[in-house]
């Protein structure tokens, strides 16, 4: 026969249990950093601005703390587009010390739903890039659309070409838009009104002949409006080659660090149903290329005038950021168009060379 243990003993059994079992959850939960090491932690993961309106600069700060046992290095801060501007007060962090990263949002870069990141790189091994994200919604006074402007379109670089974009006043008092200055020389750029008071048209007509490639030029328009009294249209006229690359051009940071992939599409304008990319070649031995068969353009190229008649990718195999020299490398991309037998693709790990090379033709 056995006895049961007393009754205090089984209670002190139960709860010393629990405690235990609670301690593991938390380390499980929680992990301190191992000895001698960083860790970053921040005081957000994400910005909700709400609703905005646009022409302002929305300003958060972002406090940042080293809560490991080692020095904590913030090697890189970098946003993920033009709309937004963020700079730590400080680089490198003690062991318990704060710091904060101020984080400027221009919402004139953005309409409506908007987004963006910042992507946060440090010498923390658990959280060597992190990827703080902004969202909202940006107001406005008036709706463009194409809601970046009026963009020309077209593979004839000698041809007359015009395209509009369509003001909308989203406010209850009349709108009157006026040019009040333009720098668009290639372009004749007119406003007509549509509806009185309250719907626009925007429009641009090439002057040739136009540069392969972008040529964009800007116009400051007034609208009479309280809230948007002036704003800026851009005018953008492409001329396309029969065979064009996206991008031409690939970045990879110095201090990304891991291997990475991205892809070339190269869009076909002509008549050839048997395009194809017979070959591709790269200057660095560490980057090889892959292409893909060529296939007719599904449907969300069905708005786009004039459309490819054919497209095909090209995989890039990308080394680590330091292996990539700054002063560039070239993939050699080669195709059965006898005129473009061979496109070339720049690929660097210098920020200003790579601006350089997908510079626009502003003229």
């Amino acid at each position: 026969m056995h006895r049961l243990a007393p009754t205090w003993f089984r209670f002190d059994l139960i709860r010393l249990t629990a405690l235990t079992l609670c301690a593991a959850a938390a380390w499980a939960a929680d992990p301190p950093p191992a000895a001698g090491q960083p860790k970053l932690t921040l005081s957000a993961e994400e910005w909700n601005m709400g609703e905005v309106w646009y022409g302002h600069i929305e300003k958060f700060t972002l406090k940042v703390k080293n809560d490991g046992t080692a020095e904590l290095k913030i090697h890189n801060v970098r946003p993920s587009c033009g709309c937004t501007a963020a700079a730590p007060a400080k680089t490198v962090l003690a062991p318990g010390e704060e710091t904060t990263i101020g984080i400027d949002f221009d919402t004139k870069k953005k309409f409506g739903d908007a987004s963006s990141s910042v992507e946060i790189m440090t010498n923390d091994p658990t959280r060597s890039l992190v990827s703080f994200k902004l969202k909202g919604f940006v107001k406005r006074a008036i709706k463009m659309t194409p809601i970046g402007g009026v963009v020309i379109r077209d593979t004839d670089p000698n041809g007359v070409h015009t395209a509009r974009c369509r003001v909308e006043n989203m406010e209850n008092e009349p709108m009157t838009l006026k040019i009040v200055s333009a720098n668009a020389p290639k372009f004749d750029v007119q406003v007509q009104e549509v509806t009185p008071g309250k719907v626009w048209d925007v429009v641009a007509t090439s002057r040739p002949p136009l540069p392969f490639g972008s040529t964009v030029g800007s116009c400051e328009i007034s609208t009479g409006l309280t809230r948007e009294p002036q704003f800026t249209m851009y005018v953008q006229g492409n001329i396309l080659r029969r065979v064009t690359a996206v991008p031409e051009a690939i970045l990879i940071h110095a201090d990304f660090m891991q291997a990475s992939q991205r892809t070339v599409r190269l869009q076909y304008y002509g008549g050839d149903a048997n395009f194809k990319v017979t070959g591709v070649k790269c200057s660095n031995p560490k980057i090889t290329g892959t292409a893909s068969p060529a296939v007719l353009p599904d449907a969300s190229y069905a708005q786009l005038e004039p459309r490819p008649s054919k497209l095909c990718d090209v995989r890039i195999e990308l080394p680590a950021g330091p292996e990539i020299p700054k002063e560039g490398s070239i993939v050699e991309i080669f195709t059965s168009d006898p005129d473009f037998a061979k496109l070339e693709i720049f690929v660097t790990s210098d920020a200003e060379l790579y601006r350089h090379k997908m510079g626009m033709n502003r003229k």
